[in-house]
């Protein structure tokens, strides 16, 4: 596994809330690893794009499998959300160079969000975009600049999106680094956990 890290932040609170997790570069011919029914769904997509919903897919069915779950299609909704088998939560990420998958068994985790990015400066005029006054109050200028706040929100949001389909802004969620979770202004909780290096990846969970 390309990241998370063995015994990083990911990985303690994976096991913690009982999530399998995986990621891995994108290669060529990943494409062809999306089932038929899946294919079709994304048929639309630019060929680098199924490529890596292709590897991202191939991951969650692995994750599924050391559940004991038989191998099944990975559709969406009218929304985009992935459509997981009975019993399971997960969300797929990916970014341009690699995939990220992650899945559990959802009588402990109703939803599930994962997102990556590079960990590059975000752009000046991104920076008030992302963060709320209240954020920029409370992080130094050189977080802020990270894609930090960006990652963990992208990934609060696919955990909490599910619940209520409301689709959010930035200053929608507000983060809380320390404590390790989010909320939004409408009423929606979730925790995450986050690590930084070549790429910045976050996991957020709803609680069942």
């Amino acid at each position: 596994m390309i990241f998370p890290a063995p015994g990083g932040a990911l990985q303690t609170f994976a096991e913690r809330h009982g999530i399998r997790i995986g990621a891995r570069a994108i290669a060529p011919g990943d494409e062809v690893r999306l089932w038929p029914e899946e294919a079709e769904a994304l048929a639309a997509l630019r060929l680098e794009r199924r490529r890596a919903s292709g590897a991202a897919r191939a991951l969650a069915r692995n994750l599924l499998a050391e559940f004991g779950a038989r191998p099944c299609a990975i559709g969406r909704d009218g929304d985009g959300v992935p459509l997981w088998p009975p019993g399971f939560a997960g969300s797929l990420a990916h970014d341009e160079t690699h995939a990220l998958a992650a899945v559990a068994r959802s009588e402990k985790i109703s939803a599930l969000g994962a997102d990556l990015e590079p960990d590059a400066p975000l752009a000046s005029e991104l920076l008030e975009l992302v963060a709320t006054p209240a954020e920029c109050a409370r992080y130094d200028l050189a977080l802020l600049r990270r894609r930090v706040l960006f990652v963990v929100k992208e990934a609060a949001f696919k955990a909490l999106f599910p619940a209520d389909r409301r689709f959010l802004d930035f200053h929608d969620i507000e983060i809380d680094l320390g404590s390790g979770r989010a909320r939004t202004k409408f009423g929606g909780r979730c925790l995450f956990a986050w690590e930084g290096g070549a790429k910045i990846v976050a996991l957020a969970a709803r609680e069942a």
